[in-house]
Order: C-alpha cells, then sequence, then structure tokens
C-alpha cells in the first residue's frame, strides 16, 4: 500500500482505496468526470481540508474565521484545475462566482480564488486558439482578467488595505492619547 496523488483533487491518498479519501472521486475515473463532478469534487475537497484544518487546531472550539480562510485558500491553491475545456470552463465559473463574494477579510482566501480563476481563464484563453465557441465565452470575462484589468484590481486591492490600515491607526490615536493622560495623570497623583 502506497500514497498516490488524487488525480483529480490532488491530495494524497492510499492506493489501496478504490476512491479518494478527500473528494470521494473514483481514481480510475478521473479522467471521465464531467464538469459537475469536478467542480462537486472541488467543494468538497475544500471543505475536508478545512474540516481537518478545524480537527487539528490546537482548540477546535476557537477556529475563527481567519483560519476558516487560511484553510480554505490552502485548499484552492493545492487542487489542480482540471486539463478538458468543458471542465475547465466550468471550473473557471465556478471560481469566478467566488471572487465576486463580498466579505472576505482576512487569510488570502479572495486572493486565493482570484489566482485560480486568473490561471483558469488562462488555461481557457489558450485552447480558445483553435476553438471559437470558447472564445467567444471567454469575451465576456475578459474585463475582469486581462493583463490591465489584474493590475488595476491589484492597484485598487493595495489601495483599500492601504486605507484599512490608516483608517485603523486613525482610530487608535485617541485610544493611545487617552491611556496616555490617564498613566501620566496616575504618576503625578502617586508624587
Amino acid at each position: 500500500m502506497s500514497q498516490i496523488k488524487c488525480p483529480t483533487c490532488g491530495a494524497a491518498t492510499s492506493d489501496a482505496h478504490d476512491a479518494c479519501e478527500y473528494c470521494g472521486a473514483d481514481s480510475s475515473a478521473a479522467s471521465n468526470l464531467t464538469p459537475d463532478q469536478h467542480t462537486k469534487a472541488f467543494a468538497k475537497y475544500i471543505e475536508q481540508t478545512v474540516a481537518r484544518a478545524r480537527a487539528g487546531a490546537k482548540d477546535p472550539e476557537y477556529f475563527n474565521i481567519i483560519d476558516k480562510e487560511r484553510a480554505t485558500a490552502t485548499a484552492i491553491k493545492s487542487f489542480p484545475a482540471p486539463t478538458k475545456p468543458d471542465s475547465l470552463a466550468a471550473f473557471f465559473v465556478y471560481c469566478h462566482g467566488n471572487v465576486t463574494v463580498e466579505g472576505y477579510e482576512f487569510g488570502g482566501e479572495l486572493e486565493a480564488w482570484r489566482s485560480k480563476a486568473k490561471g483558469a481563464y488562462e488555461a481557457l484563453r489558450l485552447a480558445s486558439l483553435s476553438n471559437p465557441q470558447l472564445a467567444s465565452f471567454l469575451e465576456d470575462f475578459k474585463s475582469s482578467y486581462s493583463a490591465g484589468a489584474i493590475k488595476a484590481l491589484e492597484a485598487s486591492a493595495k489601495k483599500e488595505k492601504n486605507v484599512k490600515l490608516l483608517l485603523g491607526l486613525v482610530l487608535c490615536l485617541p485610544v493611545l492619547a487617552i491611556w496616555y493622560f490617564i498613566i501620566t495623570g496616575l504618576r503625578s497623583c502617586g508624587q
């Protein structure tokens, strides 16, 4: 019995099992997965990676949103994209749908979704050179994943991060000033 890499989700699994222990995909039929099955395997892999991270935490009761996002980002980064164009297109749409969801703040989950969607888009773009239907499909996403759009998105994310940092500092300054006056007031009373 040895460890093999699941062709569907990339997880290390035992060759003694007929199906991957993590995503449930049949190891022998992984290349024959439908687009829907591949996307479901991806979602299941993310769910199971987060569950393993929670179980492995020092105190699973305090497994918070940041820990969950970090585990999710790790799963997203490590899951391989499919190679067949129809599965890759469904995979791209799934990743793109998660890029547009609001609420990611910490842990790198949004960056992982963007990176995975961009990688799938680039693979589809190369496949579209010989497939006009695929090229037509990608036109709807060109404004989001072209090199210029990615640079603008990264600049916007950097600016937003800097604004949040500055806002945090501005909000902390009054608290620090109050503490300073309390401490100096206590010192002067003690003398």
